[in-house]
């Protein structure tokens, strides 16, 4: 069985070298249904799962790897908190379907 320490462990070199990330500032969260949404003092807006179990709060620093507003995100991190991580070196499918399942803890 996958767990989510497995992935971690998996792509945990991959995450270290990755240099491909910014930080910014959560500046707004709402509650909207079964997420969380919140905006950044880069203008854009994100959104995880309730079911992640992690509560972004305003002031705190997510770090995310990949493209800002609009393109693909395929990291987040809020204060040090790892929400999700896939490496860039899977295809853009295996991404997308491993993303959505750490989202979820479809493991």
């Amino acid at each position: 069985m996958i767990t989510e320490a497995n992935w971690k462990m998996k792509f945990a070199t991959h995450k270290l070298a990755d240099a491909g990330y910014f930080d910014t500032e959560i500046k707004s969260v709402k509650e909207v249904q079964d997420e969380w949404s919140f905006t950044c003092t880069d203008g854009c807006e994100y959104s995880i799962p309730k079911s992640r179990g992690i509560v972004p709060l305003v002031g705190q620093v997510a770090r995310f790897w990949g493209s800002r507003c609009g393109g693909e995100v395929h990291g987040l991190e809020i204060d040090g908190i790892e929400v999700f991580y896939v490496p860039l070196c899977l295809d853009s499918y295996a991404r997308v379907h491993i993303k959505e399942a750490m989202l979820h803890k479809a493991y």
